[in-house]
């Protein structure tokens, strides 16, 4: 049986983003799929790939894709899903491209974990409504090869590496595609850089 991972898409953008988000999320929920399809699954092919015929085969990057609030917390304007091993990476390509067209400046950010004792977070933002750019950190927090007294330091030391990454992930972004600073900058408390961080970056 696979590993499942919980997905949490945080979408930064304009009204129109948000109004997208809230759209999608109705969707998810009232487009009809066949009686057999429990966890609805097949809303992601229709919500996300309207325009894809249905015997295309689709990368999402996962092995199966289905909506998920109630574990993962979503609400009208964030995106819920659990997939099969790990984070669904070419959906959530597809999910910035398509609003690319609303705001060039969108970012994903998803906050997933593992039933491995994964836990990660990824950014992923569209050059194009074509092409879009997908990164991430992780760490795993499983420890049930260490001894008990050996745990704290270790899980704060995988912590401290883990944020660093994140770090990292956010400030070569923003170098390499100048286009989303303003975006993280509007969110720097939900991703606690203080600015100091930012005083690099030509805003």
């Amino acid at each position: 049986m696979a590993n499942s991972c919980y997905n949490l898409l945080e979408i930064w953008g304009n009204d129109q983003v948000t109004q997208q988000v809230r759209a999608w999320n109705t969707a998810l929920d009232k487009v009809d799929v066949p009686r057999d399809d429990v966890h609805r699954m097949g809303t992601i092919r229709k919500v996300f790939y309207p325009s894809t015929a249905e015997a295309q085969a689709i990368d999402l990057g996962s092995k199966w894709v289905h909506p998920d609030s109630e574990s993962t917390g979503s609400d009208e304007e964030s995106l819920g899903f659990q997939s099969a091993w790990s984070r669904p990476v070419e959906l959530e390509k597809q999910i910035a491209c398509l609003l690319f067209q609303l705001d060039p400046s969108v970012v994903i950010r998803n906050s997933f974990n593992i039933d491995d004792g994964t836990e990660g977070v990824a950014f992923t933002i569209a050059k194009s409504a074509s092409e879009a750019v997908s990164v991430e950190a992780s760490a795993n927090f499983n420890f049930d090869d260490l001894d008990e007294e050996d745990i704290e330091n270790e899980e704060v030391n995988r912590r401290e590496i883990y944020r660093e990454e994140e770090f990292d992930l956010i400030s070569d972004l923003i170098c390499e595609h100048p286009h989303i600073k303003s975006t993280f900058k509007k969110h720097q408390k939900e991703l606690d850089l203080d600015d100091e961080f930012f005083e690099g970056f030509d805003l």
